[in-house]
């Protein structure tokens, strides 16, 4: 699949800010409507009640046009990078088919109504235009967008723990610092699952930890022959489960940390190793501040009830807030829970997350990863 943006108007933060200024000043000379514009319509095939996963695809494959480009199986590398490439870090993308204030309410995202109503006089300056300055002109993705990010990365396993409380100290400098700079009380979380057989997680749950290595099977049908776990048969209620293969925090700009699970490949096949408890991990976890996301809820979920199984210990992360829950409660008529609507509403651009499953292989360290495909993580993450 080819994703490049060729049938989009390109907004530059500055042009968008001064349309903010003109829609609140047009706001406020008008007696409010029965129905306000700050709601969002429902656009069809954007943000129709209902969309499922496939719609939501189709709709950035409808904003980021297919180019009819043939790659080979593993070719995330080439599609990301020429996603990337046409791209741009500092501008809204904004789809050509579509009326602006169909796709945005009051016109603008909200990061540029937020920075326009700061200019206001009689309005408190918290947080500083600066701070809003910086995420509107990084709003996008970009390569060059890496050059600024303070990366940390930890493989469960494998990552020492002392180099585990070294990071555990530099998380809680970093949530500190974005908290002085926009109190929000949160910080973002981004989870890449993997799936696996629940046989195989439950071999994986009794098998001996930081001695054993679990074989993981690539179908259902290949795991059905395999001798039984706690003796049921493996094709009884053999199903796919998602284990948090790469678990990414910060806010995509200034920080991110990723802790990855020590999944390995050999010859095509891949395996589990089954780590040995580590307490400086789970102490680092359990120490996560409140994380907010969209459909955060059940990637919250998918860590909790999978990490003893897989020899992390028991973890609770600290609350979480699911934006879209807070457009709602704000007010807003949000049809859709897809990052696509809720990614176009707050900054204007497109989350592409139809162009790269780095293969299968998010379990692979943020280090490790190539280029492209830590531009697209950290773009998420945003």
């Amino acid at each position: 699949m080819y994703l490049i943006c060729v049938s989009c108007f390109r907004i530059s933060s500055e042009d968008l800010l001064q349309d903010a200024s003109i829609a609140l000043k047009r706001a406020q000379a008008q007696t409010l409507p029965e129905k306000t514009g700050i709601l969002v319509k429902d656009v069809p095939g954007i943000y129709g009640p209902g969309s499922s996963k496939v719609n939501r695809a189709s709709t950035v494959k409808s904003i980021i046009e297919a180019a009819g480009k043939t790659y080979s199986e593993n070719s995330d590398k080439d599609v990301t990078k020429d996603f990337i490439e046409a791209a741009s870090l500092d501008s809204a993308i904004i789809p050509k088919h579509v009326p602006r204030r169909s796709l945005i309410p009051f016109g603008t995202p909200m990061l540029d109504v937020v920075r326009a109503h700061l200019r206001k006089p009689d309005t408190w300056k918290y947080p500083n235009e600066e701070v809003l300055t910086t995420w509107a002109n990084n709003r996008g993705i970009g390569f060059n967008a890496l050059d600024n990010l303070d990366v940390r990365s930890l493989v469960i396993g494998r990552s020492s723990g002392k180099l585990i409380e070294e990071v555990h100290a530099w998380m809680d400098k970093k949530v500190m610092i974005s908290e002085e700079e926009m109190p929000t009380s949160v910080t973002a979380m981004l989870l890449k699952s993997h799936q696996i057989s629940s046989t195989d997680l439950r071999r994986i749950a009794n098998a001996k930890p930081g001695k054993s290595r679990v074989k993981l099977h690539s179908s259902l049908s290949s795991d059905s022959d395999v001798e039984s776990v706690d003796g049921a048969s493996t094709s009884e209620d053999n199903e796919w489960v998602s284990i948090p293969a790469n678990i990414i925090i910060g806010d995509g700009i200034t920080w991110l940390l990723s802790i990855t699970l020590p999944i390995v490949e050999e010859d095509g096949q891949r395996f589990y190793e089954k780590p040995a408890r580590q307490p400086e991990m789970m102490d680092l976890l359990n120490d996560f501040p409140p994380v907010v996301g969209v459909e955060v809820k059940a990637d919250v979920n998918t860590i909790e009830t999978t990490a003893q199984a897989l020899g992390l210990g028991r973890i609770f992360l600290n609350r979480f807030v699911e934006i879209e829950t807070l457009m709602a409660l704000s007010g807003w008529l949000h049809h859709s829970r897809s990052r696509v609507a809720v990614s176009y509403v707050m900054l204007g651009v497109p989350v592409n997350r139809v162009s790269s499953n780095a293969n299968h292989r998010w379990w692979t360290a943020f280090t490790d990863l190539n280029r492209s495909l830590q531009t697209l993580l950290a773009f998420n993450l945003k």
